[in-house]
Formats: C-alpha cells, sequence, structure tokens
C-alpha cells in the first residue's frame, strides 16, 4: 500500500505518478481503533481530503478540468461514517453513524448490513460531486 506521504511529498515521492484518470472514482478510508469517538477523527480525514485536491490541482497546473469534491469512509470496524468534502465551498456532507454491534454479530441485522454494503459501493463507483449532489438535494429544494 502506498501512503499518503509518499504520494504527496517528500524524497520518497512517486515521481511521475498520475493519481487520477478522466474516470477515477477515489475515496480516502481510514479505518481506526473503536477506543475513541469516529468524530474526533474527521478534522484529520478532512485535511487529507483537501490535500489531495491540492495536490492534484498544483500537479496540473495547466489543466483546465475540475477537481473539487473527494468522498471518505471513516470507520472502526463497528461505526461506519461516510462524506465528502467541498474543497470549493470548504464543506464537509457526511452521513449519520452507522453502528454494527460486532460483539455480538447475531445482533446485526440485516437491514443494517444491506445499508452498509450500498454504502460501500455507492462511496467506491460514484464521483463524489454525484454523492454529494445525492446528499444535498433534499435540503437544497428548501
Amino acid at each position: 500500500m502506498i501512503g499518503l506521504n509518499m504520494l504527496l511529498d517528500g524524497e520518497n515521492a512517486v515521481r511521475g505518478l498520475h493519481l487520477f484518470t478522466d474516470n477515477d472514482v477515489f475515496n480516502v478510508c481510514e479505518a481506526k481503533r473503536a477506543s475513541k469517538s469516529l468524530e474526533a477523527h474527521e478534522p484529520q480525514v478532512i485535511a487529507e481530503c483537501l490535500a489531495i485536491i491540492a495536490k492534484y490541482h498544483a500537479s496540473r497546473a495547466n489543466d483546465q478540468r475540475s477537481f473539487k469534491h473527494l468522498a471518505f469512509t471513516l470507520t472502526s470496524g463497528e461505526v461506519w461514517i461516510f462524506g465528502v468534502v467541498d474543497a470549493e465551498k470548504r464543506e464537509c456532507f457526511r452521513t449519520a453513524e452507522l453502528k454494527l454491534n460486532m460483539r455480538d454479530p447475531t445482533a446485526v441485522k440485516h437491514s443494517t448490513l444491506r445499508a452498509l454494503m450500498m454504502l460501500i459501493m455507492i462511496w467506491n463507483t460514484q464521483p463524489a460531486d454525484v454523492i454529494k449532489e445525492a446528499m444535498t438535494a433534499y435540503s437544497n429544494k428548501n
């Protein structure tokens, strides 16, 4: 696995690596220990998303394509948060926490697992701007 620091900067940076193509979908995934609230880790994942977007723009200064949104997944394995960072507006949109009781897997509802699998699929197959639009469509109409 290539670390974020290796991709972004430093003497070990990968030279000439193109992080994105026109059709790529990128999702920053952070796995954390369950000992702390996931909300405490949100600033870190948001900062990483902003850094990736800034690096993209710095490496493609002459590129007119726009890259303003980046999706992220933050999880402890039992608690999951999905979100999208909007770098242009400096906003973060996120889901409510989805909680699974992994200490008693028989207590996990089928509908909860289905929702988790659906969110994982969406966050890894859809562009972040599309996800953001879907997350904000209802609130934008009011």
